[in-house]
């Protein structure tokens, strides 16, 4: 299975692949930068952004079948959790210990794609969906 994001107004119950359950879906784009972002932030302050730290593959115990769904208190907090550490990225919002240029640098330079367009389109959904109080689905 590829990584995807996917949005649903409500958790579906019948399985994923479940043709209508494809056609619950308000909106998907893919992961990847959000999925790694927590690892670039040093140990000491990946504890306040424990959103993050739970969708992460490699930090998390959440995802059950390489699944995870979160409930529309999650998506909240995942996008503004998100949205502080690519504040922190960009020095808008500093913390101690942190360097958010070498942060940024990391995380752009892990990634072989078009990481501006794939961060606008993650911004955009995980936006949309926590004002909507809809569920997202990572998958992996």
């Amino acid at each position: 299975m590829g990584k995807l994001l996917q949005v649903y107004r409500s958790r579906p119950f019948l399985p994923i692949g479940d043709g209508s359950v494809n056609k619950a879906v308000v909106a998907e784009t893919w992961p990847h930068p959000l999925l790694c972002a927590v690892q670039y932030l040093p140990h000491e302050v990946r504890s306040e952004f424990p959103t993050l730290l739970g969708v992460c593959p490699a930090t998390s115990d959440r995802y059950e079948d390489e699944i995870l769904w979160l409930s529309p208190e999650d998506v909240k907090s995942l996008h503004e959790e998100f949205g502080r550490f690519q504040q922190i990225c960009e020095r808008e919002v500093f913390v101690s210990g942190v360097d958010g240029a070498e942060v940024k640098r990391f995380w752009e330079s892990s990634h072989e794609y078009n990481f501006s367009s794939d961060i606008n389109s993650l911004n955009e959904v995980l936006k949309d969906a926590a004002l909507a109080g809809h569920w997202v689905c990572l998958q992996l």
